[in-house]
């Protein structure tokens, strides 16, 4: 499948995460207190903050597309593809989670910056980079 066939057939989702983006480019979250709030077409945030942690612990999605926004704070993420994921918990159906291990690429985070992370993206977000942080992030969750 090229680029092209992906745009296609997720050509609803591909919509949304460019809601998303608009939101972000906007600067509209980077004004969010914690919380949760709805946008539109099933699209929510969700905003917390922090300290970041030493040891991944991942987690994958069945049912929502992440796109992790770093507001403040600095923080790593890792990512591997979820067929090298192995699960350690059930899947949550309700909060749309499976938690597990693997070995990931690991990438540094910044305020102003974000990741997409589709179902197939099996993550570890919050983990210290160069130093210990505090982190104010707004998670979007971006129905597939």
């Amino acid at each position: 499948m090229n680029a092209n066939e992906v745009i296609r057939v997720n050509k609803g989702t591909w919509d949304r995460i460019k809601v998303c983006l608009d939101f972000i480019y906007t600067g509209k979250a980077d004004g969010l207190e914690n919380g949760k709030y709805d946008l539109e077409d099933g699209i929510y945030i969700k905003v917390s903050d922090y300290d970041t942690k030493d040891e991944p612990k991942y987690e994958t999605h069945d049912k929502y597309v992440d796109i992790q926004y770093i507001i403040s704070g600095e923080e790593d993420i890792e990512v591997a593809d979820v067929l090298d994921f192995t699960p350690n918990t059930e899947y949550n159906e309700v909060k749309d989670i499976t938690f597990g291990t693997a070995s990931g690429a690991r990438k540094h985070m910044v305020p102003g910056t974000f990741c997409i992370l589709l179902p197939e993206d099996a993550h570890a977000p919050g983990l210290t980079g160069k130093e210990k942080c505090h982190v104010k992030k707004a998670v979007f969750k971006v129905p597939v």
